[in-house]
């Protein structure tokens, strides 16, 4: 079987776990999905700027360690790349397709109360995405070079406005390099990172 499905698998059942499991333990566990937009760029592609629009969609899982304070783990799809500017000559375009699996640490503030409930309207998050590429492409050819394994840190926050829809915020920069190369005898390395914006919704 092949790992990444290992890992949907794995955690699709931590997300039923958590929402059909024993009676006591479930306001530890919480679940839901997310979706919305990437805006993405390659060091050393010798262009600049966010020019590479892509999706990205997931599921969650969250543990409760403290009352203002969660384990969250992520499984989730990501388009990210490069692509030429409006001022730029049309030489690279480059479209990456990512599985992830971020780990991340969530510290809720400032606490409301909604229809005799209460819930934290801002968490902020940080924490490292491991990814898998899936597919990859470019305008130059070099994209079956590229490596498979992505490593990341990411940090970010959500804005809720009722205790199940929020709107979310990160930035994602990869440690290692997807591509490394020779010009004029001085060594480059690719690296990616991108910002997020979105929805996210609670169950």
């Amino acid at each position: 079987m092949n790992y990444t499905l290992k890992l949907f698998i794995i955690f699709i059942l931590g997300i039923l776990f958590s929402k059909f499991g024993i009676a006591q333990e479930r306001n530890r566990f919480s679940s839901g999905v997310h979706a919305g937009m990437n805006f993405a760029q390659i060091d050393g592609d010798e262009i600049y700027g966010f020019n590479r629009f892509g999706f990205t969609a997931g599921i969650l899982g969250r543990a409760r360690i403290k009352n203002n304070l969660e384990l969250g783990v992520e499984f989730k799809y990501s388009l990210r790349g490069s692509h030429y500017g409006k001022n730029d000559p049309p030489i690279i375009n480059i479209k990456l397709n990512y599985l992830e699996v971020p780990v991340l640490f969530i510290v809720k503030d400032w606490k409301k109360e909604y229809n005799d409930k209460s819930f934290y309207k801002m968490e902020f998050l940080g924490g490292f995405s491991f990814g898998r590429l899936i597919s990859a492409s470019s305008s130059n050819g070099i994209h079956d070079d590229f490596k498979k394994f992505d490593f990341s840190w990411t940090a970010g926050c959500t804005y809720y406005g009722t205790p199940h829809w929020g709107y979310f915020a990160r930035y994602t920069r990869a440690f290692l390099p997807i591509y490394r190369y020779q010009k004029n005898n001085q060594n480059y390395s690719m690296i990616s990172y991108f910002l997020s914006l979105g929805l996210e919704y609670k169950f």
